[in-house]
């Protein structure tokens, strides 16, 4: 993959080539003209903010520096926004309260039987007992004694602790059910991108949390001067937010920006 390529689409973050391959050019008047009317234009086929939304456009194309060898024209643009899903107070209250009520359930399900506690109560009363020898010895001076029970107040302690591992460890599997269930709540906004990247000379993976990619017009491109040839549309977000953003996006007008 070309690191134009690269540049356009991976992590899809600003970057500044410096190819050590040529020698570096500065876009002609005409090159410039085109890239803001060309963003321009793109921009037209970004989808509207659904209601509850918001839209932000992000003014972060990726500058490539050009060759002298590259012919006029021979670069990719792209357009970015940010959409944010401000949801009703109501609906963080109740979502709130669903993880907190996950919370406890979970609190519930790790909490130890009787029968389990009773056998646990067990090696910590002995447990105690030695602690209380081993306290008595330290005052009679009887350093050797106090060190005896001390370690076997430890052995009692391991004992207590892997009985209630070992019912933790049981029930973990449901634990950790419910904790991937509480781990999806989102109970704040939400925030969806969504990229348009034109006349790419590679097509490259789209980026992390993608869903469908709306193609328009010959990607990859053949340079045909100042003119936009193709552009991939790209949302990328938690999927039941990012399907609200897809839904919205217009197939017609992105294909309306292909000259």
């Amino acid at each position: 993959m070309g690191s134009r390529a690269v540049c356009a689409i991976a992590g899809l973050l600003l970057c500044h080539l410096a190819f050590a391959d040529c020698i570096v050019r500065t876009p002609t008047p005409d090159e410039r003209a085109y890239r803001q009317s060309a963003r321009a234009t793109l921009r037209k086929a970004l989808p509207p903010a659904p209601a509850n939304w918001t839209m932000q456009p992000v003014d972060d194309d990726p500058y490539e520096q050009l060759c002298r060898g590259d012919r006029e024209g021979e670069f990719s643009l792209r357009v970015h926004a940010i959409y944010t899903f401000s949801r009703p107070r109501e609906e963080k209250e109740r979502r709130s309260a669903e993880a907190r009520q996950i919370g406890k359930d979970i609190e519930h399900l790790r909490e130890l039987p009787a029968d389990v506690k009773r056998e646990r109560q067990a090696w910590l009363d002995k447990m105690s007992e030695a602690n209380r020898a081993s306290n008595a010895a330290y005052k009679a001076g009887d350093k050797t004694l106090a060190r005896q029970k001390d370690g076997e107040a430890e052995g009692y302690s391991a004992k207590a602790r892997a009985i209630r591992d070992a019912y933790w460890q049981r029930v973990q599997p449901e634990v950790a059910k419910l904790e991937a269930r509480r781990d999806a709540i989102n109970q704040g906004d939400s925030r969806v991108e969504v990229f348009i990247v034109a006349n790419e000379r590679e097509k490259a993976a789209a980026p992390p949390n993608s869903g469908r990619v709306f193609s328009a017009g010959r990607v990859p491109a053949v340079n045909r001067g100042l003119k936009l040839q193709g552009a991939r549309l790209m949302v990328t977000g938690a999927a039941p937010e990012r399907g609200a953003i897809e839904a919205a996006v217009d197939q017609n007008k992105l294909n309306s920006v292909v000259q």
